[in-house]
């Protein structure tokens, strides 16, 4: 960040580290400050429009800036008349007027003052429902009288918990049921019971807890974390669709009718094993996405979670619409539009079809401004897409995006639904009924090889009945369709099912896996039946062990698995494990792996040489080195404590050396340093006034990263 360059010591250091921070890095949105928002504070009007980019043919208008007592605006929604309304962030909803023809907004009126950060507004049903976060809870209003102003405000359901992570945005879906989005604050409501919703096996789900985890940032949130809700009209059903999500906070539907999110995950913890970039999210019943707080995060490839759509990278995200009815080219109107607060950008994700989901071919920067914190998106009933900027009290305002060249008649883009996804659909029906033939389906597709597919027979074997299943898994003959079953009994068989499934697991032939999934998939069952059916017995743990220890490492590029196989080899207690660790550390690139086999390998209990013991704080002195965002030195300090806490006070004294040098605290520069260069001038400021209309051309992003390491910018 910019201001962290005031460490170079003078002002004219600090335009000189500013300009080669600018040359030093290939990603533009890495350039510019995370905290643009803070420039939307006290402004006295919103970012004009001439200064936001936007595609060429698109045409962006900023037609208002919210006046004074008009508070910060974090949601909007379109009634059946095309008229507007916007969810102020203290409380409140203002309508905006328009003129005759649509064009000009000619005044606001607030039509509702009591609900606080209504963050979510629908209109359906000849109502308004409105997911107010800080009122915590859902609600219809109604206007019975006509005249703009809603004169009854009913609760439907209220949701405890906190309102950092919380309720967000609500939408229609294209069965009649409204769904709303929740962070990962948000508890269910008291004495609601999950029944039979779609996603109710849910766990914490890691093999090895970690005990400084509740020194992080959102401790004491547990699974299921965000999630999505279904309901109905009146808010009397009540059903836990998907969970697993941080910060998801805007939801939509495309013209399939198939939902998607963007969602993010602790920024502090970039660099670490466990942290997840920002990721658009393809929601499915039953889904799970792995968040979990602190280190406990599930890995993308884990068996039983479900893939990101595509990875955006840093970034905080706010709503989410398709182009579906905006006189766009066709291509932008079957797009989702993701806003970004932090960077103040909106991105156009254009997606291609794959097998039961999407994948996402295209991702461009459709709006970019600085300050530009993009908070609420919808297209309005001409056609156009419009768009407010807010939150954290900053100034806000609200623009209109109009497409200027010809296009076609937008109307609404035909529903493609592939095969793939038909089959998906045919599984989830048995994710909330029970069925023989829903056994018979899932069954069949235990082994597909799309992820999605798999992932639906999976949830749909699980929500059955376990004797009409447990059986038939056990004798399987197809190995992958085996290991799939196998996973599900871990998960919801319990303990009388436990050394059955060992067994089984036990006679599987894991080279005879010839894809990696499915040896993840092995690798998983077997972590899941110790995770969620207990310890097993003494001889059930030996027999795993034994197995186990004969597949690591694995091929050096299997680094996933080589990943799942240490971590069940150090919870089963192997005794051989941190030489061949080391060495494996030495041979894998990605800083990830290496930090992934540090974090282990500080609870292995078997007995280290010294130089091993040396070896081992030597890699925690070089991975400050390693490129990370805040966490970092706080995960390298708890790592390097609980290892020095398996030392004893002789190894203390002879690795005395090794462990002050790993100290995380102790500045270490990277890259190279400059060569000394002899004195030029005392450069002023004014010296470079001249030169500024030179900075951006002919630059060499190279030679700009070593300056701005060498003179210590860094």
């Amino acid at each position: 960040m910019l201001r962290q360059t005031i460490g170079c010591g003078v002002f004219v250091m600090v335009a000189v580290c500013v300009g080669l921070l600018e040359a030093a890095d290939r990603q533009p949105t890495d350039l510019e400050d995370y905290n643009q928002w803070k420039l939307a504070k006290g402004a006295g009007e919103a970012t004009h429009a001439a200064l936001v980019r936007t595609l060429d043919g698109f045409s962006v208008e900023l037609l208002r800036t919210a006046k004074r007592g008009e508070g910060s605006w974090v949601s909007l929604a379109f009634d059946k008349k095309g008229r507007l309304y916007v969810g102020r962030e203290d409380r409140g909803i203002l309508k905006f007027d328009f003129d005759g023809k649509g064009e000009k907004v000619v005044g606001t009126r607030m039509v509702e003052m009591g609900l606080k950060e209504p963050r979510g507004l629908l209109f359906a049903y000849g109502a308004l429902y409105v997911n107010a976060n800080n009122s915590k809870g859902l609600y219809r209003l109604k206007d019975t009288t006509g005249d703009g102003v809603f004169d009854e405000v009913k609760s439907l359901r209220a949701t405890p918990g906190g309102v950092g992570h919380g309720r967000n945005n609500l939408t229609l879906g294209p069965d009649g049921f409204i769904y709303l989005i929740h962070g990962n604050n948000v508890r269910f409501p008291r004495g609601w019971k999950i029944g039979d919703s779609p996603y109710r096996n849910y766990d914490e789900g890691q093999l090895l807890k970690n005990p400084w985890d509740k020194r992080l940032f959102d401790a004491g949130m547990r699974a299921p974390g965000g999630h999505v809700i279904r309901t109905d009209r009146d808010g009397k059903l009540w059903e836990i669709l998907a969970g697993g999500f941080r910060n998801p906070f805007g939801i939509a539907f495309n013209p399939a009718g198939e939902m998607f999110t963007y969602d993010a995950d602790m920024e502090w913890d970039r660099g670490a094993p466990w942290y997840r970039p920002t990721r658009v999210n393809h929601i499915v019943s039953g889904g799970e996405y792995g968040w979990r707080q602190g280190t406990g995060k599930w890995p993308a490839y884990q068996a039983d979670s479900l893939p990101t759509t595509v990875d955006i990278g840093l970034g905080s995200p706010t709503s989410v619409v398709f182009g579906t009815g905006a006189k766009f080219p066709k291509a932008y109107r079957r797009a989702l539009y993701i806003l970004d607060w932090a960077y103040g950008r909106i991105l156009a994700v254009h997606f291609k079809a794959a097998g039961a989901s999407y994948k996402a071919n295209k991702v461009e920067e459709f709006i970019k401004g600085r300050p530009l914190n993009v908070t609420a998106v919808g297209i309005g009933r001409d056609g156009n897409m419009y768009f407010t900027t807010g939150g954290r009290g900053t100034l806000s305002g609200l623009y209109r995006v109009r497409y200027t060249k010809a296009a076609k008649k937008s109307g609404l883009d035909k529903a493609v639904v592939s095969e793939g996804i038909r089959i998906r659909r045919a599984l989830e029906q048995y994710h909330r009924v029970k069925a023989k033939e829903g056994v018979e389906l899932a069954m069949k597709y235990l082994d597909s090889t799309d992820a999605f597919m798999r992932f639906a027979a999976r949830v749909a074997l699980e929500n059955q009945d376990i004797e009409s299943w447990a059986t038939r898994v056990l004798r399987e003959k197809n190995t992958v369709r085996k290991v799939t079953g196998l996973m599900a009994l871990a998960r919801v068989g319990g303990k009388r099912y436990q050394e059955k499934v060992l067994k089984a697991l036990g006679e599987v032939d894991y080279a005879g896996l010839k894809e990696e999934r499915d040896r993840l998939t092995m690798l998983r069952a077997y972590a899941l039946s110790f995770i969620r059916q207990g310890k097993g017995s003494e001889e059930m743990r030996k027999a795993a062990l034994e197995k186990l220890r004969r597949l690591y490492p694995g091929n050096i590029k299997a680094s996933a698995e080589n990943q799942e196989l240490v971590e069940l080899l150090v919870y089963l207690g192997a005794r051989d494990m941190v030489g061949v660790t080391l060495d494996l550390m030495e041979k894998v690139q990605d800083q990830t792996e290496k930090m992934h086999y540090l974090f282990l390998l500080r609870l292995m209990k078997e007995k280290w040489t010294l130089e091993q013991r040396r070896k081992y704080f030597e890699w925690i002195g070089k991975a400050r080195e390693f490129d990370g965002a805040h966490y970092m030195p706080t995960f390298l300090g708890n790592i390097r404590n609980d290892a020095m806490g398996m030392l004893n006070a002789q190894e203390k004294t002879r690795l005395a050396h090794a462990i002050a040098e790993s100290d995380p605290k102790k500045v270490r520069r990277t890259g190279k340093k400059a060569s000394l260069r002899s004195h030029v001038a005392a450069w002023k400021v004014t010296d470079f006034a001249g030169d500024l209309a030179k900075v951006g051309k002919g630059r060499d992003y190279r030679r700009g990263k070593e300056l701005f390491r060498g003179v210590n910018c860094a």
